[in-house]
């Protein structure tokens, strides 16, 4: 989670003139007014983070809301009102393996059953679909010669 303290890039021990002198140096880097001739995107990202700069200096610089937000960033930080959540195996989540026998047979001669599951084909229709519009370009090309020749 990223905190205040985090986008001023201080301490949280910080004195009011750490906080004032870390928001000045990222300020002037990061103003709009500095973005000139950079990217359309780059200019958003600076304005967006100049933006997150000038929000955290307005908590931090005064001594009530900066106690305000720590209070509730160790609540956050408590066992008692947030616990992370539990870290998961980074393993490819695999499909059961279906149970063999329950697809549709198979057209062929001997009316075998899938020896695969029908959703495990790599199936692409782009092929047949180009076929498809080949062919009734053609219908349709044929259809127009034969009118002109009447």
């Amino acid at each position: 989670m990223k905190t205040y303290y985090d986008v001023l890039k201080i301490t949280k021990e910080a004195s009011s003139k750490d906080v004032k002198v870390a928001y000045r140096r990222l300020a002037v880097s990061l103003h709009p007014d500095k973005c000139v001739g950079m990217s359309a995107y780059t200019q958003l990202v600076r304005k967006d983070k100049f933006i997150e700069v000038a929000e955290a200096y307005n908590v931090l610089r005064d001594r009530e809301k900066r106690n305000e937000y720590d209070i509730m960033l160790s609540l956050l930080n408590s066992e008692e009102y947030y616990t992370p959540p539990v870290p998961t195996s980074v393993e490819k989540h695999v499909a059961p393996k279906p149970v063999p026998g329950n697809y549709p047979i198979r057209a062929s001669a001997n009316n075998q059953r899938w020896s695969v599951s029908p959703w495990e084909f790599n199936f692409t229709p782009m092929p047949a679909m180009a076929f498809i519009l080949f062919a009734v370009a053609l219908i349709f090309f044929i259809f127009n010669l034969a009118l002109a020749s009447r």
